[in-house]
């Protein structure tokens, strides 16, 4: 199970930051940055906890926007 999966299943349980921190061995400060993006997010938890992980580490890694935009390709053509 993934950790954002474990965060959102204690945060649904109304364990504190402090105690998810602990329990899953990260920041108190990566705990809440979590919290607000689910709080910003349209979706409810029990939504997000049906999801399979790629798809939820997705919603929260979205990777990087290098990669997404659109004279990526050709800048990475004229290096080759």
């Amino acid at each position: 199970m993934s950790q954002i999966k474990q965060l959102l299943q204690l945060h649904e349980q109304g364990k504190s930051i402090k105690f998810i921190a602990r329990s899953l061995g990260i920041s108190k400060n990566t705990v809440k940055v979590y919290l607000s993006k689910i709080a910003l997010s349209p979706v409810t938890i029990k939504a997000l906890l049906s999801l399979d992980d790629p798809i939820l580490e997705g919603k929260f890694h979205a990777g990087n926007p290098a990669y997404k935009d659109k004279r990526y390709e050709h800048f990475k053509n004229n290096l080759e």
